[in-house]
């Protein structure tokens, strides 16, 4: 039987996670996936930009080969001639949707998706976008196999408004100095990706109530390093290095046994 498969991916993260040892803030509901499939600790992005990066999630290509080198926003787009992710799984009689948020084409149902949710009222928050997920996962007659790729606006600028953590508690990057005005910054993006570990903590729990999980392929991921100097836009380590999740039950991805260190 062919699993489900839901895509959460959202920005500008990097590997910002308790899951990986982040200690600034935690994360259990993203935790959650890791623990009980596959946490992958050396994995890259193609490019330090969102368009690029999320173009090669999308069709297992580079940015230089596809042409994609720049932003949607910015008069760039993923050719029509490159097939997507969605487009190959509706041919494997997959239904495709899309909830919020996309940075490949202009029109996201080019990328083959069957329906596109949320796309069309931005901002693509999450707190937005998880209550059409969830409706979508209460409904008992979704045809089945499915994918869906679920896209936050989380954790790109700005972050105002969210409730940031307390400044004190911030492990400032080696790479950044360590002051107020920093620490203050942080706390913010923090406090961003605790909203986003939230919502994904609805969709774990709609997926679960659904009677799904077990026959769903759950992926967590994001397009590339955050949004600070010497990270999101360059080519260290810290602008590429990024998340990625594997859970599948049914598949055998699942039990916390394995991370991937390459």
């Amino acid at each position: 039987m062919k699993p489900n498969i839901i895509m959460i991916i959202c920005h500008d993260l990097g590997q910002h996670l308790s899951c990986y040892g982040n200690i600034s803030v935690k994360t259990p509901n993203i935790d959650y996936i890791a623990e009980d499939g596959i946490l992958f600790r050396n994995y890259f992005a193609t490019s330090p930009l969102c368009s690029p990066s999320r173009g090669s999630i999308m069709t297992g290509r580079y940015p230089a080969t596809t042409g994609f080198m720049g932003l949607v926003n910015r008069g760039w787009e993923l050719s029509p001639e490159e097939k997507t992710l969605p487009a190959y799984l509706k041919e494997l009689g997959y239904s495709t949707y899309l909830f919020g948020f996309q940075h490949e084409r202009r029109d996201p149902k080019s990328l083959g998706y069957d329906y596109v949710i949320g796309w069309y009222d931005p901002p693509h928050l999450a707190r937005k976008i998880t209550p059409q997920v969830v409706s979508f996962l209460e409904e008992k007659d979704i045809k089945e196999p499915f994918f869906a790729c679920i896209g936050f606006f989380e954790v790109h600028r700005p972050w105002e408004i969210y409730k940031k953590v307390d400044p004190k508690i911030v492990k400032v990057p080696n790479y950044l100095p360590d002051d107020s005005n920093v620490r203050e910054d942080l706390a913010m993006f923090y406090g961003s990706i605790l909203e986003t570990d939230y919502y994904v903590g609805r969709i774990l729990e709609a997926l679960r109530k659904s009677n799904r999980e077990a026959n769903t392929l759950l992926i967590f991921t994001t397009d590339h390093g955050i949004a600070f100097p010497r990270a999101k836009s360059t080519l260290y380590d810290t602008g590429i290095k990024t998340t990625l999740l594997l859970r599948w039950c049914e598949g055998g991805l699942k039990g916390g046994k394995f991370t991937m260190n390459f």
